[in-house]
């Protein structure tokens, strides 16, 4: 995330994210991403990350952002 807004999305609102929406789905997908990384670590390949039980989740939430922001 060359922005830095997974990292604290509330920073962004009203500079890269519009509306309190927004920053609660991309909270929503750092969480989920997080949540991957703890279960995981951080020295794996994509395809790991992508095999994790964690993985779905990254998915649902990456797709709800992308509605939010994209509406």
């Amino acid at each position: 995330d060359d922005t830095l807004v997974l990292e604290n999305p509330e920073l962004a609102l009203g500079k890269l994210l519009k509306s309190h929406e927004e920053v609660s789905v991309m909270t929503e997908l750092a969480d989920r991403i997080d949540l991957v990384l703890k279960a995981e670590g951080h020295e794996r390949s994509d395809a790991e990350y992508m095999a994790s039980r964690y993985w779905p989740g990254v998915l649902q939430a990456a797709s709800r952002a992308y509605l939010v922001l994209t509406a």
